[in-house]
């Protein structure tokens, strides 16, 4: 199935430093990125695969010189 995911981030810049927040998959979409066929008898679905990543979040700052 399709999906889509919603990545976000803010920040400020100023002369010597800088911040920014942000937010990986905003929504918490389940998804698998990645699936294989595979043995019926082992994976009931008749797929192999890796779960995405969850909603994930931070902060970033530093200083330019």
């Amino acid at each position: 199935d399709a999906y889509t995911l919603t990545n976000l981030r803010a920040g400020m810049r100023g002369k010597r430093a800088f911040g920014e927040v942000w937010v990986r998959n905003a929504f918490d979409t389940r998804y698998i990125p990645v699936a294989f066929p595979f043995d019926p008898r082992l994976a009931p679905s008749g797929f192999i695969g890796e779960n995405g990543a969850p909603r994930t979040f931070g902060i970033r700052v530093g200083v330019t010189f």
